[in-house]
């Protein structure tokens, strides 16, 4: 028996995307290969708070924190903020995906 097709899916080609400190953390984080533990132990805070903020379940870290985040990459808080792109929302247009 052959399978079933389902309806067709329809995958938006518009999305709205918030952008905030945990992404420009994961970003940086990337960028030079670690993983969220390697930060947490250069950067003297526990694995959870990175964890967090990646995961936008903390919306207001500390000062400290941010200091202790940035330091890894030359970064204050006040630097590692303004990398976050300053509109609260940014549209992202994709390819629709051919099948």
């Amino acid at each position: 028996m052959a399978p079933r097709a389902g309806p067709a899916r329809h995958v938006p080609s518009v999305f709205t995307v918030q952008w905030h400190v945990g992404d420009v953390v994961r970003k940086l984080r990337d960028s030079v290969g670690w993983t969220q533990t390697d930060l947490a132990g250069t950067a003297g805070v526990s694995v959870q708070i990175i964890n967090r903020l990646e995961k936008a379940h903390t919306h207001r870290p500390r000062r400290t924190t941010l200091d202790r985040l940035g330091a890894p990459f030359s970064l204050g808080a006040q630097e590692l903020l303004d990398l976050v792109p300053t509109a609260p929302h940014t549209t992202v247009r994709m390819r629709p995906v051919d099948r």
